[in-house]
C-alpha cells in the first residue's frame, strides 16, 4: 500500500483535492481511502485553541492523527493495490507549534522525527489560495485564519514539509481544477516509477 498525504495552509484545496484524488486513482484500479481532517473533526467536537490551549490542542489532535493512521494503515497493510491519501499528518503539527514544543510534543507522544518520514511516501504541500488573493475563509466552516493569517500559516507548514525529502509541491492556481490536475501527475508519476522500481 502507498500512504500519500495533502499538507498545506488554508484554503490550499485539500480536502477537495484529495476526493479527487480518490476518484480518479480508483477509476485506475487502484483501491482508495481516504484519512480525513483530524483538526476539522476535533473543532467540530467543541475543543479549540481558546479552551485547550494551543499546546493541549495540537497535542489531542497528534494522538488521534496517530491512532487513525495507525488503525487504516494495519487494515490496508496486506493490500497491495491500496493508497491512502491522507488529510495532513503529523509534520503538520511542526506549522502550530514552536520548535521546541513541537520536539517536547513527539518525546512524550514516544515517536521519533526520523520515524515520521517512514509514515509517508508521498506528501503533496498545496499552496493557500490566498497567495493568489483568492482564499475563501467560508469554504470550510470551521476554519478560523484570515487571508493574512492563511499566509502565515502557509509559510510555517512549508517549512514543516521541507523536513520530507519526497515533498512535492504545487503552487496556487486561479482555479481548483488546474492544481487538481497537478496533484494527478505528480502521483501519477510518482506511482508509475514505484511500479517501475518493484519489477
Amino acid at each position: 500500500m502507498k500512504r500519500i498525504v495533502l499538507m498545506g495552509g488554508p484554503g490550499g484545496g485539500k480536502s477537495e483535492t484529495l476526493y479527487y484524488l480518490k476518484d480518479v486513482f480508483q477509476k485506475q484500479g487502484y483501491s482508495t481511502y481516504i484519512d480525513t481532517e483530524t483538526c476539522t473533526d476535533v473543532l467540530k467536537s467543541g475543543f479549540t485553541i481558546e479552551n485547550q490551549g494551543i499546546y493541549r490542542f495540537q497535542k489531542l489532535i497528534f494522538e488521534i492523527q496517530k491512532a487513525k493512521e495507525d488503525a487504516y494503515v494495519k487494515a490496508l497493510k496486506n493490500q497491495e493495490d491500496a493508497i491512502l491519501f491522507i488529510d495532513r499528518c503529523l509534520y503538520d503539527h511542526a506549522g502550530f507549534l514552536d520548535h521546541e514544543d513541537f520536539l517536547r510534543l513527539l518525546e512524550e507522544e514516544s515517536v521519533e522525527l526520523d520515524s515520521i518520514q517512514e509514515r509517508y511516501d508521498l506528501i503533496l504541500f498545496l499552496e493557500t489560495s490566498a497567495k493568489i488573493e483568492k482564499y475563501v475563509q467560508l469554504s470550510n466552516p470551521v476554519r478560523m485564519e484570515n487571508r493574512q493569517e492563511a499566509l502565515l500559516s502557509n509559510a510555517a507548514l512549508k517549512k514543516a514539509a521541507s523536513y520530507f525529502p519526497n515533498t512535492k509541491f504545487v503552487e496556487a492556481q486561479d482555479t481548483i481544477e488546474i492544481k487538481q490536475e497537478k496533484a494527478r501527475q505528480i502521483v501519477d508519476e510518482f506511482l508509475r516509477g514505484e511500479d517501475e522500481t518493484s519489477r
